[in-house]
């Protein structure tokens, strides 16, 4: 049977008529931003925040002078080990800047050397660290001050020790990631991540140059490269070796 031709006009009529589907609808025009209306731009933030105690050995190598001044000297290659364990005592500069705050830091140190002529160095006292919050880009700079005992010439004497380092200090448990919203100039609803931690390890390496002198008078320097192991080991990356984030 087929349908007859007043029926096929009035099953056109009525799909004429129907509602356009979603797809088909215009686009929404969204209200144009006034003035004074708040307008917030979600960002992240990268922070970095000194854990409560940062510690690092180090292995070190690099030449020895004994008997400083007087005709016996002896130039030979010094081996070291050592560790040390500092705290955040100051902060100072604005955050703004490049590299975050210049930061000090003090604790006590340890550390252990021989060379190859026989001298042995047992050492330890305080130390400070300077550098910034985020990156040092100029280096982390350090003073060590202690007492020593040291093995010369078959006996041990007692003495004094002081070391000067400069060089890259990467701690990367210091860094996380934050939130905030800016409304217009200002950040609001800042989130600054999880809370700082209480220990760290504080990798590296420097330059360091040491002067001993025994209860005797004998003088002592040695130079030399100190480096924390695992700098050795991933995740390698140039803002690493460079003493900022990963």
């Amino acid at each position: 049977m087929h349908p007859s031709p007043f029926a096929l006009l009035l099953a056109l009529a009525v799909v004429l008529t129907l509602p356009r589907s979603a797809h088909a609808e215009e686009p929404a025009i969204m209200p144009k931003a006034t003035p004074g209306d708040q307008v917030c731009a979600d960002v992240g933030l990268s922070l970095a925040r000194p854990a409560f105690a940062e510690w690092t050995p180090w292995l070190g190598a690099g030449a020895a002078l004994t008997r400083v001044g007087t005709p016996a000297h002896d130039l030979s290659f010094a081996i070291r080990a050592g560790a040390a364990v500092d705290f955040s005592v100051a902060r100072f500069g604005s955050e703004r800047q490049y590299g975050g705050p210049h930061e000090l830091r003090a604790g006590p140190w340890l550390n252990a050397e021989t060379t190859f002529v026989g001298t042995t160095v047992l050492e330890g006292g305080g130390l400070f660290d300077l550098g910034h919050t985020y990156h040092a880009r100029w280096g982390t700079f350090g003073v060590r001050v202690g007492w020593a005992a040291i093995h010369l010439d078959d006996r041990w004497r007692p003495g004094g020790s002081a070391t000067l380092t400069w060089g890259v200090r990467s701690v990367p448990a210091r860094y996380v990631t934050g939130g905030a919203c800016v409304e217009g100039d200002r950040l609001t609803h800042v989130d600054e991540g999880p809370p700082r931690r209480s220990l760290a390890l504080a990798s590296g390496a420097r330059a360091f140059v040491t002067g001993r002198a025994d209860a005797d008078g004998h003088a002592m320097m040695t130079f030399g490269i100190e480096i924390e192991p695992t700098f050795l080991f991933p995740p390698y990356s140039l803002g690493r070796f460079g003493g900022m984030r990963p």
